[in-house]
């Protein structure tokens, strides 16, 4: 394990546990409130919550991030139509159209494989959250699983920093983020002897490109 996957494996353990109590306290203190709080108390409460839970999530994705340089590969065959379909029901949101095309297994890491999936797809969900008709398409093109949504999108000038560590494209905009996902995905395909990239435009979606290496 190289140093700093140590550090940093050390760094969100050590981290869980006081964020655990500060949510754990927020949750006491909106008790205590009751039902007619003075003033603020109940927002700020709230807010206390909020943040802690956004940290703790931050603080997970970078213990996966850690996982996902250090952990043994373990190779098998994988059937991503089935994993995907799976994914897509956990996050099955009413009203949005999935369409799952025909795609190949290929061998790999299943928790890894899993992870990159999980987080592409979240992050399509998320952006179509605001869109009257959302369309998720999962498809094999050009040697390639592609994830093509037609959400929010981005600025494609700054496509470069969303596979840097906290690079985010949506800070005021509403969505919520760790900057930390896709950087895990490249990490993960990197070391499975592949690659992702994303593509989009503002108004127009995002697609997001996966590529297997061809000894896996």
């Amino acid at each position: 394990m190289y140093e700093k996957d140590v550090f940093l494996s050390e760094v969100t353990h050590e981290l869980k546990a006081p964020l655990n109590v500060i949510r754990l306290l927020a949750e006491t203190l909106r008790n205590e409130l009751g039902d007619s709080p003075p003033g603020d108390s109940a927002q700020l409460a709230e807010m206390i919550a909020d943040k802690a839970a956004e940290l703790t999530e931050l603080v997970s994705k970078l213990a996966d991030f850690s996982k996902s340089r250090s952990k043994p590969l373990e190779i098998t065959h994988i059937d991503t139509a089935a994993m995907v379909r799976k994914i897509c029901a956990d996050f099955g949101r009413p009203g949005t159209v999935v369409n799952i095309g025909t795609l190949p297994a290929v061998q790999g890491d299943e928790i890894l494989v899993e992870t990159v999936f999980r987080n592409v797809l979240a992050n399509a969900f998320k952006f179509t959250a605001n869109t009257p008709e959302p369309v998720i398409d999962v498809l094999w093109r050009d040697g390639a699983v592609i994830v093509k949504d037609n959400g929010c999108g981005f600025d494609p000038a700054g496509a470069d920093k969303l596979f840097t560590l906290f690079g985010r494209l949506c800070e005021g905009t509403g969505y919520p983020g760790s900057g930390v996902g896709l950087v895990l995905c490249k990490s993960i395909m990197e070391r499975l002897g592949g690659d992702i990239s994303i593509t989009g435009a503002p108004g127009d979606g995002a697609e997001v490109k996966i590529i297997f290496g061809k000894d896996r």
